[in-house]
């Protein structure tokens, strides 16, 4: 049975819980009540359970060590994935085979069928000067995209989405406008493409 039909069949019966797995990116507020992230994707699909499992200033190997509690433990039907923002900060600078070694181990014990892959955002480099540049992004996104090639799992390139993006870098601007966390216009298209996604390979008729 294959991906789409696995989860139409889910859907007919149930609702699916999505868990968003992440950072800051995907945690922010951005003076809301809740995530940003989580209120776009539950007005874009409202009738599936997203929870959100983001913590500010995670890397990979960070997650790692609640993914049990925060991920796995609420029987997700599908995970996204969104780390390599602050690995390849130069403060955490997380080390691309552990990175690819500690995703590999959480995709095996989630399943890859149930994984989506997301590649982390560019920055503006102008507000970012001696903690993250695009070519260091670039590296971890490599790993990302070839994961998600080999073993056949869906893969959000956010950060094509972005830099191709008439108006960078100007979605980058939120509430902090450090060239890192966006506002609005970020989300709109964070959580767009999660959406398309999701129903492109999961919840397709």
């Amino acid at each position: 049975m294959g991906i789409r039909s696995l989860f139409n069949d889910l859907f007919s019966s149930k609702d699916l819980t999505v868990v968003t797995f992440g950072d800051s990116l995907t945690y922010r507020y951005e003076d809301q009540s809740s995530p940003v992230l989580t209120q776009k994707l539950s007005q874009l699909i409202p009738e599936l359970n997203w929870i959100n499992a983001g913590v500010s200033g995670d890397d990979i190997l960070m997650a790692k060590k609640r993914y049990k509690n925060d991920v796995l433990s609420h029987h997700p039907d599908v995970v996204t994935f969104l780390f390599g923002t602050n690995d390849s900060s130069f403060h955490h600078n997380v080390p691309i085979e552990s990175f690819k070694q500690t995703l590999l181990e959480m995709l095996d014990l989630l399943g890859d069928e149930r994984a989506i892959l997301i590649t982390p955002p560019p920055v503006d480099e102008k507000k970012q000067v001696g903690k993250r540049t695009n070519e260091r992004i670039q590296r971890y996104r490599k790993v990302i995209l070839d994961i998600g090639k080999i073993r056949k799992i869906p893969v959000i390139d956010l950060y094509e989405e972005f830099i191709t993006h008439p108006n960078f870098p100007e979605i980058l601007k939120g509430n902090l406008d450090d060239g890192l966390h966006f506002g609005e216009a970020g989300y709109n298209l964070y959580a767009a493409a999660i959406a398309k996604c999701l129903k492109e390979n999961f919840l397709a008729e």
